[in-house]
């Protein structure tokens, strides 16, 4: 006859009927079975008849290990000095004791209350999630392919284990594989293909407010970073700790540079001679539809001035005998060293156009005369 004996809330059911204080064998053969007459429940185990909970269950004489299955009335309120419980809590204990010599304690706990709420590692149920387990939780396919959920290691940590595949984070409504990690370190969205030793890989496009680049040493410093962002306008940043740390533009096909940005704001194309106090350094030739130069300095128009004092032709030729070059421009030695001056210089040539418009007028009123003269 199969017999049913309800304990402490619990169903025990067996292939045989048995009283209260008959004799079962156990697997160490050993055996005994009682309850106590307080009626805290039943005890199975060789030797003892103090069981600690509804159902307490003892491997050994000395109680080296055990596990007790219990229910603990939830204290909800205290209204009038009266205590209001609600449905008791079922759980599974099991404990180690050192050779029967040190106190009993608790390693661990399970439990499950009448909602189905599951707990696992807990001394107590205290926390409000539908699963909760403390500490670790692995799920293994074998050995070599598993992964763990760790918060041992003074941060939350995922460790996964299945060589020569990525762990994929994958949308079941339509099998898109979102997000992959690989196994050197490489992050993949909507793409699980490294190429390189690129660690981000993105298939589509990306929307950010700030992005930004630095040398793994230089993190959390000011030192050398660009970056990407958008405040009241789109802007490139970069810092740079010298002034030959320069903004480059690098060509992967040749390995040249063409374009290199400085810190104090100079540009230079196809070099990095930033000479002098210039803002545009170019090495070699440049073509324009159009350039405008605004200077700083007067135009030439005061040359038609009254007041406008024009050298004589007998200095202007002495100047040129010693000189070897017009008043104002520069030697050939100087455009050699320092270059040439675009704006400037036809600031020079327009004054000078206008001087030598200015010596034409004189002669031609010269020329007047003497024709006058010589009519006469």
């Amino acid at each position: 006859m199969k017999t049913t004996i309800l304990i402490g809330g619990l169903f025990l059911i067996g292939s045989s009927a048995f009283a209260q204080n008959e004799m079962i064998n156990l697997p160490n053969g050993s055996s005994g079975i009682s309850s106590t007459t307080s009626g805290n429940g039943v005890a199975i185990g060789p030797g003892f008849t103090d069981p600690e909970a509804r159902l307490h269950i003892r491997t050994d004489a000395t109680g080296g290990s055990c596990f007790i299955i219990d229910a603990e009335d939830q204290l909800v309120s205290t209204v009038g000095g009266q205590d209001f419980y609600e449905a008791p809590d079922y759980f599974l204990k099991a404990q180690i004791k050192n050779n029967g010599i040190q106190p009993a304690t608790y390693s661990s706990k399970f439990s499950v209350d009448i909602n189905g709420k599951i707990q696992s590692g807990f001394f107590s149920p205290s926390v409000p999630d539908q699963l909760a387990v403390r500490n670790n939780i692995g799920i293994f396919a074998s050995v070599d392919r598993n992964m763990r959920f760790d918060l041992t290691n003074g941060a939350a940590t995922v460790f996964w284990e299945s060589p020569g595949d990525n762990f994929q984070i994958v949308n079941a409504d339509n099998s898109t594989v979102a997000l992959q990690l690989g196994e050197d370190g490489e992050v993949g969205v909507n793409t699980g293909t490294w190429t390189n030793d690129h660690k981000l890989h993105v298939s589509g496009s990306t929307i950010s407010d700030e992005i930004w680049v630095q040398k793994t040493n230089d993190w959390n410093s000011g030192d050398d970073y660009m970056g990407l962002e958008f405040t009241d306008r789109p802007e490139v940043r970069w810092a740079a700790s010298t002034d030959t740390s320069y903004f480059e533009f690098k060509s992967e096909d040749t390995g040249e540079i063409p374009l290199r940005l400085t810190s104090s704001g100079k540009v230079g194309i196809n070099t990095d001679n930033f000479v002098g106090d210039y803002n545009l350094y170019i090495a070699g030739s440049s073509v324009a539809e159009e350039m405008f130069v605004k200077l700083s300095n007067d135009w030439g128009d005061f040359v038609f001035e009254k007041e406008y004092d024009l050298m004589p032709l007998d200095e202007l030729e002495i100047y040129l005998e010693e000189n070897k070059h017009l008043p104002e421009f520069p030697s050939a030695a100087e455009v050699e060293k320092d270059g040439l001056a675009l704006g400037e210089t036809e600031r020079l040539l327009t004054i000078k156009v206008e001087e030598l418009t200015l010596y034409i007028l004189e002669l031609k009123k010269e020329i007047d005369t003497l024709k006058e003269q010589i009519k006469e």
